[in-house]
């Protein structure tokens, strides 16, 4: 039985996809907000072994849509891009949207979501970041280190979208280098 601080999800990926981003999306926010507490607490009874009460945590500035990066996994081929199943790790679903993340890195992934043929072939991940002041970045990691040649014609279509980004590629064992972009 569902107890008084249970309610819906609001991600669609919470219970089709049994996502591993956000575990205590079934709660109310201020439930969450004590789960968080009791979770860093233990942590740091358990294993720092501290002698501490469960320590006051700075609430975001909305329940929704706060989060200023979202790390997708590639997948063999790049064709699959997506987050890790709660369950099973090794398991990716096909990402659509996220509750959390800001509204501007929800756009950007709508952007860039078709124009995925336009990245690397070796990439592994994708971070999606959003700037205090606004700007976006997408920073591409790939498993080699034979240079991206598609980062001008993907900002472009993203920009064809509506989308400006700073376009970044970070190669295995290098350092990450604008490829597209402002800073380019």
């Amino acid at each position: 039985e569902p107890g008084p601080d249970r309610v819906p999800a609001r991600c669609a990926h919470y219970d089709r996809d049994s996502c591993g981003g956000c575990q205590l999306q079934h709660l109310s926010p201020a439930a969450q907000r004590l789960a968080r507490r009791a979770i860093v607490g233990d942590a740091l009874r358990r294993i720092a072994r501290l002698d501490v009460p469960d320590p006051e945590l700075e609430a975001a500035g909305a329940d929704w849509g706060y989060r200023t990066k979202l790390t997708l996994a590639v997948g063999a081929r790049g064709r699959m891009i997506g987050l890790h199943r709660y369950d099973r790790p090794d398991d990716l679903f096909d990402f659509r949207r996220c509750e959390i993340v800001e509204p501007e890195l929800n756009r950007l992934w709508g952007a860039l979501s078709p124009l995925r043929e336009l990245l690397p072939p070796d990439a592994t991940h994708l971070v999606l970041r959003v700037e205090r002041v606004g700007g976006l970045h997408l920073i591409v990691r790939s498993g080699g280190e034979r240079a991206w040649s598609g980062a001008a014609e993907l900002r472009a279509g993203l920009e064809r979208s509506g989308v400006k980004a700073t376009l970044w590629w970070h190669p295995e064992g290098g350092a990450p280098r604008v490829m597209a972009g402002d800073d380019s």
